[in-house]
């Protein structure tokens, strides 16, 4: 794995000045002069400093806070205020930030301009080894750093890597990069390529899980990218690059129009304009993957060359088996429009592993129009090694290849399982040679069939889908795990007059739980540490679509779990010692409050069982999934018993209500 270093200033300890108020907390900055002194000390970026009014910097001198020289370390809050009048003219690092580095900056909106005076020949040209990077809030993010609720209202200019919020996101140390809530309204303008509505180029080599998180953040303004080099346009982001480790992007949005186009004179610096991605590019160490879920495109798409609904391009390479790169209940319905290749969903996309998880568009809905001058397809333009399931095309196709659901497959395998589509898209599901795969339950569906939710046999209408007077949608808070069959009372021990009954049921659907027989479950039966490590790691395989290796000979059956959890910090290497020894509940919530990223566990209600006190190891995990409504007290008592065993029916009650958020407690 490659490993980047960037060089660092030890910064001296903050000066402090009479409008820089330092408090236990933060420091306050509440006006232009010290939001400018603050600009100009390197010394002073490192602090934790809060903006206590709306600061307009119109007719002053200014520059980034933060380079790679000396990044930003510290915090800031913006605390919901705007710094206007921004005119930041700077090379390598533009933005009102211009390198963050395990750094956190929330609740800000800036408005003005940013401009990149680096004049690169094309957007690889690099300042000392660095990409240069122009963004709003922020250049070039580094490991570690948090932005969320940053609004960006400036004009960004640039020679490459140019994105509304983001200019630039490198990962190349083990801790995560956290893009949360921002929103662009701004215009985007990139000379040499690679821009985006919220961020220019992500590139990571990671040992971080996920590397790079992209959440319920969009892009409001309308984007145009004529360039002759790395013509990479996404409505969230345009260039996508992972050596090693996951990128998530998930419940994002596009509004926004999305324009491409260029003589296309090689296959690097063809026109990739994607809703919410333009190229993805996957390569080298095992465990890199692109994940986009729960995202939304509603603009137009329009390129020269590739398009797509929501991604343009993505290609992953034959080393890339751990996580299985996906798209899941991302829907589109902006018309679509491609020179050469163009899908609802995904315009060109290229699986080369033929091991691991395989490449998924799963519970995915296309309604815009999609067309091209060669190849069009309702849902992929072409694809190769790949799973298509449970997904719905209904917009008009229009190509001399023309699919409904796809424009052409190439020779590598593919599957398509529980697919629907109207029968006036085009004339036929593939729109050029065959289908590499045979069909399972696809078929087209005439006028009157298309709001008939019995037409759609297979598709979740209980927590993914639901259906509209006029045709199905995907819901806006589409869950992230899926039913994989259904419980037909088989469990004898498992009876309709139990109150674990649904719990169990629920949990064996979601094919997270299993019986100790073909039909007996044993719900008093006690779960043990292997046991429960075992679930912990099936849930985050379904959640984040990575997979365990199976034992080798001679190898105790958990241990592939038990290091499954440690590679990916559910726990602590000798966080357990006995394996066959039962869990207690302390040690269940301990597992179980780690499995999925924080935002899974949203809080909604305060308390905590009386007999979990702060001095307990379990505490805060306890609390946590307390204030999710996954765990809840003894009826009468309303203690947690943390010492006590857990019984198999209590732990799918935990199984269960992370896997469904309706089944939480309210």
């Amino acid at each position: 794995m490659k490993t980047l270093k960037f060089p660092r200033l030890f910064a001296a300890a903050a000066l402090l000045f009479a409008a820089l108020t330092l408090s236990a907390a933060a420091a306050t900055v509440d006006s232009a002069d010290a939001l400018l002194r603050l600009m100009n000390d390197p010394a002073a970026w490192s602090g934790d400093y809060t903006l206590t009014a709306d600061i307009d910097l119109a007719g002053r001198a200014q520059s980034p806070i933060g380079n790679y020289a000396t990044p930003f370390t510290g915090s800031f809050d913006g605390a919901g205020h705007t710094v206007s009048g921004l005119n930041i003219a700077a090379g390598e690092a533009a933005g009102f930030f211009g390198v963050l580095e395990g750094a956190t900056v929330k609740d800000l909106a800036v408005e003005g301009s940013v401009k990149n005076t680096f004049e690169a020949a094309t957007a690889e040209m690099r300042v000392e080894g660095r990409y240069a990077g122009t963004g709003g809030v922020v250049g070039v993010v580094l490991s570690g750093t948090r932005l969320s609720g940053c609004v960006n209202r400036a004009s960004v200019e640039g020679f490459g890597n140019v994105g509304g919020v983001v200019g630039v996101v490198y990962n190349f140390a083990p801790e995560t990069v956290d893009i949360v809530d921002c929103t662009n309204e701004g215009t985007v303008l990139s000379h040499r390529g690679n821009a985006g509505g919220l961020i220019g180029r992500i590139y990571t080599a990671s040992t971080a899980f996920p590397a790079v998180t992209v959440s319920s953040s969009a892009n409001r303004a309308d984007l145009t990218l004529t360039s002759e080099d790395r013509n990479r346009l996404g409505g969230i982001c345009g260039y996508v690059r992972s050596e090693a480790g996951l990128v998530l992007i998930e419940d994002c949005e596009n509004t926004g129009k999305i324009t491409a186009s260029n003589s296309g004179a090689t296959l690097a610096d063809y026109p990739f304009a994607g809703g919410i991605l333009g190229r993805a590019e996957l390569t080298g160490d095992s465990s890199a993957a692109l994940r986009l879920v729960g995202c939304t495109n509603t603009g137009a798409v329009d390129s020269s060359k590739y398009a797509g609904g929501i991604a343009a391009y993505i290609n992953r390479a034959a080393a890339c088996t751990d996580t299985a790169t996906a798209l899941y209940a991302c829907a589109n319905s902006g018309s679509v429009g491609g020179g050469q290749w163009a899908g609802g969903i995904v315009g060109y996309s290229e699986s080369k592993s033929a091991t691991g998880p395989r490449t998924t568009v799963d519970n995915c809905l296309n309604s815009g129009s999609v067309t091209s001058a060669e190849n069009a397809g309702g849902l992929i333009g072409r694809g190769c090694g790949f799973d298509l399931s449970h997904c719905v095309s209904l917009g008009k196709v229009d190509a001399p290849a023309a699919g409904a659901l796809i424009a052409e497959t190439a020779v590598a395998a593919c599957t398509v399982t529980h697919t629907r589509y109207a029968a006036s898209a085009a004339d036929s599901a593939v729109g050029a040679g065959t289908l590499h795969g045979t069909p399972t339950d696809t078929r087209a569906l005439a006028e009157t069939e298309i709001a008939d939710a019995n037409a759609y046999a297979g598709f979740d209408f209980e927590t993914v889908w639901q259906m509209s007077a006029s045709a199905p949608a995907l819901r806006t808070d589409a869950a992230r795990f899926t039913k994989v069959r259904a419980y037909t009372d088989s469990f004898t021990d498992v009876t309709r007059d139990k109150w674990f009954y649904g719990f169990v049921g629920l949990a064996y659907e979601y094919g997270l739980a299993n019986g100790t027989s073909g039909t007996t479950f044993s719900p008093d039966g006690k779960f043990t540490v292997a046991q429960a490590l075992t679930a912990a790691a099936n849930i985050h395989t379904a959640y984040f679509g990575t997979s365990v290796p199976a034992a080798y000979a001679g190898q105790v059956w958990y241990a592939p779990y038990v290091e499954y959890c440690v590679r990916y910090g559910i726990i602590g290497r000798g966080q357990f010692v006995n394996y066959d020894a039962n869990i207690t509940r302390g040690e269940m919530a301990a597992v179980f409050a780690n499995i999925l990223p924080s935002d899974a566990y949203t809080a909604h209600r305060d308390g905590m069982p009386g007999d979990v006190s702060a001095s307990l190891a379990c505490y805060a995990a306890v609390k946590k999934l307390y204030a999710a409504g996954i765990v809840g007290g003894d009826a009468g008592s309303g203690n947690y018993r943390p010492n006590d065993s857990i019984a198999r029916s209590e732990a799918c009650v935990i199984f269960t209500r992370i896997a469904a958020a309706a089944e939480r407690i309210g």
